[in-house]
């Protein structure tokens, strides 16, 4: 009896899978005639790749009583000719940077993020959007890290005012933040 249902099981599947397949496939074949004619689709899949690199800490320095400031410049990569958005967190309170010295103190600071075609405040965990890659070579696909382009196109500068550090035990603070790229079409 287990070998009526199992060959049952394996006919219905293989009919199932083969109805699947032919619903799937677009193609029209043609008839036996004096002319026969047919169709069949062509179709094609373009990922959007995105990438960010030429990634290097910012030491903002030691501080003597004055704002300390650093910037990074970055690579933004995006295989189409479109805007993308840049998302840059921290894992602080929802909406600000702060560094942290390990212990119980925190630094409060700020960024911008340049593309190329000025600066915007950075908002922690709110995307930047229409942000345009400055001519990455996305047509080609071939300048994922801004070789050919010889320069990266972006900026994430970074500030941390004297009125934020004064006050604070002597130490090393610190902060990793995360960075998303994603299209913005």
């Amino acid at each position: 009896m287990t070998k009526i249902k199992n060959a049952l099981f394996a006919t219905t599947f293989l009919a199932m899978g083969a109805a699947g397949i032919s619903a799937a496939v677009a193609a029209t074949q043609g008839t036996t005639g004096a002319t026969s004619s047919g169709d069949l689709v062509v179709s094609m899949i373009i990922d959007n790749k995105l990438k960010v690199s030429n990634l290097a800490d910012v030491a903002l320095g030691t501080y003597a009583g004055a704002n300390l400031t650093g910037s990074e410049p970055i690579c933004v990569y995006f295989n189409q000719t479109a805007n993308y958005r840049i998302t840059i967190d921290s894992n602080d309170v929802p909406g600000t940077f702060e560094m942290f010295d390990g212990v119980a103190n925190n630094i409060a600071y700020t960024m911008t993020y340049d593309d190329g075609l000025g600066a915007s405040p950075v908002v922690a965990g709110t995307a930047l959007v229409a942000q345009s890659t400055g001519g990455n070579d996305a047509a080609t696909g071939a300048d994922d890290d801004c070789v050919t382009h010889t320069a990266d196109n972006g900026t994430i500068a970074f500030t941390a005012t004297s009125a934020a550090i004064t006050g604070n035990p002597n130490g090393t603070y610190s902060e990793t933040i995360d960075i998303t790229v994603a299209p913005d079409i």
